[in-house]
């Protein structure tokens, strides 16, 4: 079976697919369904041509074909339908909005599948705010994003959210926050062994 391997992302390819991947495909799809209508799974290449063209017709696609092998992204409706997420579910802090749409930027910019993880749980489960995954290294993200003031009233907190990603499943976590509160609390608590890593954004790029 071929699969649209990364319809999810802006580098957008065809590849083989696995019982695995399909598997990802199914419980990402479960976590949020409204990326159901990205999803296309086809038997053939020729189904795959016909997908990329459907989704070029329907305006979620771009299609750069000055070259052979032609190269398609998605457009700016793909990404407001479908990657825009509310901020609210991550988050009520200030800074929370600004924060959720510079990190959902960079991963796509990256080529990377991005989604925000269904907030509705029980209690004491953990989640995650977003999962990323990357196809090339086949490796799945946890990505937390940390507001200033819960920094600065709950670090530990933070370094919960930087430890707990292994027994969910996840091959690393990143954490994003405008605090450089948060990379003090990196440096003094997470060794960098734990495949744990932190991102502070400057304010000039909010």
């Amino acid at each position: 079976m071929v699969k649209l391997a990364d319809i999810l992302s802006p580098a957008i390819c065809v590849g083989i697919t696995t019982s695995q991947n399909v598997e990802k495909f199914a419980h990402m799809a479960k976590e949020n369904p409204q990326l159901l209508p990205m999803i296309s799974l086809a038997k053939t290449r020729d189904d795959v041509v016909l997908i990329l063209k459907k989704m070029v017709k329907d305006g979620l696609l771009k299609a750069d074909d000055y070259t052979r092998n032609v190269e398609y992204s998605l457009s700016k409706k793909a990404i407001q339908n479908y990657f825009t997420f509310n901020p609210k579910d991550i988050g009520s802090a200030d800074d929370i909005p600004q924060v959720t749409k510079h990190v959902v930027n960079s991963y796509l910019d990256m080529g990377l599948f991005i989604t925000i993880a269904l907030q509705k749980i029980e209690k004491d489960e953990d989640r995650t705010d977003l999962i990323a995954y990357s196809y090339d290294s086949d490796k799945s993200i946890s990505v937390e994003i940390e507001s200033t003031s819960e920094l600065l009233s709950h670090p530990e907190h933070a370094i919960y959210n930087m430890r707990k990603w292994p027994k969910m499943g996840f091959d690393m976590c990143h954490v994003w926050s405008a605090s450089k509160k948060l990379q003090e609390i990196y440096d003094k608590q997470i060794d960098d062994t734990e495949n744990a890593k932190v991102f502070v954004i400057k304010s000039s790029n909010l």
